[in-house]
């Protein structure tokens, strides 16, 4: 899967936003994405890690920690994600949330 065919599925921007502010775990972002499912973020996460837009961090600790960033190639998606997120929260209040 490329980055637009990542880009195209649904939640995609919103995880990409959840991950904006830096790193993060798999679960902060899951509390912060109000309404996504584990399963559809893991996928989401998968899909832009294959994609390199999104790196994968596992520390050796135990349990083992895991966490989540940009790539330099996702960190240049920052002012789409914002026009998309503006876009949406403007003229498309039935999927607010769920881009």
């Amino acid at each position: 899967m490329d980055g637009l065919d990542a880009l195209e599925r649904k939640w995609s921007v919103s995880v990409l936003a959840a991950l904006l502010g830096g790193t993060d775990r798999f679960r902060a972002m899951a509390r912060t994405i109000e309404g996504i499912s584990d399963k559809l973020l893991s996928q989401r996460l998968v899909d832009f890690e294959n994609a390199a837009i999104v790196e994968r961090i596992v520390y050796p600790t135990r349990p083992i920690s895991v966490e989540y960033r940009l790539t330099e190639k996702g960190r240049a998606l920052h002012e789409i994600v914002k026009s998309i997120q503006a876009w949406t929260a403007t003229w498309d209040s039935t999927t607010a949330g769920q881009c």
